[in-house]
């Protein structure tokens, strides 16, 4: 490619990364914007095998190999990387294969993530994991008798009242019945949930349509949906619960800074498909994306390296079980639960696979 100088020239005026690597998987291109982020001059660069440019990235490096052979193109956010220098960062990675003079090269593209992101516990952490579990039984036995005693007084209020007030009491019954079924799941003593398919907007809508009971009037709700989007095979109840508690720790986090009824906030729920995303090691053609942000006060500075353990909340009265229960819901799902945060909002995102 040397003989190239306009490709060139149009490589060093972009602002990602960008590193031509080929099949053989050592680097023979890169452009100025490549040498800035990884602090490692061309020459030295030129040669060099790639992965162990990488080798301390959380990017799996089997997909190198994947994208020569299938020509499948990859992308995955906020990969935790430590560069040569020492220096650790977390980057963005697109993989993609095109032909040159009858030989296979990999463009391989390498953004800064915008936001910090602090990924769920993968497979190392059973340790952490089995923790949650065994913390998550025990709290299931102290919550299971008071449920059975608020539906019980719920379906006595309900004879007593006017039937424009049935309503709340109809809305009481059903969640005290949808955390009974949660309850014997994480016991293990109930019927495990049987996936179904569904419209994951509908789901979302029951999860606001109780939010909407109590929240205050300074936090608008945005609904950013992809009308396109195809029904989901998964578990819509244990989806439910990830979306219900992810939209109330906004409202509680909004809540919870001083100044919160000084200005306006707001909540948005975005829907998207997303093509060709890893997930842990795992390539997946289609994927559902669903994001809750929120421009509250963000994650406290001393929770987020513990963000999804049971009993660790930012809310003075929180119980910690949200996150926890979230992350335990998507990972049933084969999916990915992060956290991303900017200057201007705290971002939760969902992905999960479209099988």
């Amino acid at each position: 490619m040397d003989n190239k100088p306009q490709f060139k020239s149009l490589l060093n005026q972009l602002q990602t990364a960008v590193f031509v690597v080929n099949d053989e998987l050592q680097i023979c291109e890169v452009n100025i914007a490549a040498e800035d982020l990884i602090e490692i001059g061309k020459k030295q660069l030129i040669g060099s095998d790639f992965q162990r440019i990488f080798s301390e990235s959380e990017y799996p490096s089997q997909v190198l190999d994947i994208s020569l052979t299938t020509g499948k193109s990859y992308y995955q956010r906020d990969v935790v990387t430590v560069l040569l220098s020492g220096r650790k960062t977390i980057l963005d990675f697109a993989i993609n294969r095109f032909m040159h003079e009858n030989r296979y090269f990999l463009l391989v593209e390498i953004s800064q993530s915008i936001g910090s992101a602090i990924f769920t516990v993968k497979q190392k952490d059973l340790g952490q994991h089995r923790q949650t579990r065994h913390l998550l039984k025990d709290l299931a036995h102290e919550i299971r008798n008071p449920l059975g005693g608020l539906r019980g007084a719920a379906q006595l209020l309900s004879e007593e009242i006017a039937i424009s007030q049935k309503p709340f009491t109809d809305i009481i019954i059903r969640e005290a019945d949808r955390l009974s079924e949660l309850v014997e799941r994480v016991l293990g003593a109930g019927k495990p949930e049987i996936k179904s398919e569904f419209n994951i907007h509908e789901v979302i809508e029951e999860v606001l349509i109780l939010i909407n009971l109590d929240l205050p009037d300074n936090i608008t709700i945005i609904r950013d949906y992809d009308p396109s989007l195809p029904t989901y095979k998964g578990y819509r109840q244990s989806l439910y619960q990830v979306i219900l508690n992810l939209v109330r720790n906004a409202v509680q986090a909004i809540q919870s800074e001083p100044s919160a009824g000084n200005r306006n906030h707001h909540i948005c729920i975005s829907t998207r498909a997303e093509h060709a995303v890893l997930i842990g090691n795992n390539y997946f053609p289609l994927a559902l994306k669903i994001n809750i942000s929120d421009n509250g006060p963000g994650i406290p500075e001393n929770i987020k390296e513990q963000l999804f353990m049971p009993m660790v909340s930012g809310q003075k009265q929180g119980s910690g079980l949200g996150l926890a229960i979230a992350r335990e819901a998507v990972e049933q799902h084969g999916g990915s639960l992060q956290w991303l945060e900017n200057e201007a909002e705290t971002v939760f995102c969902i992905h999960l696979p479209q099988l």
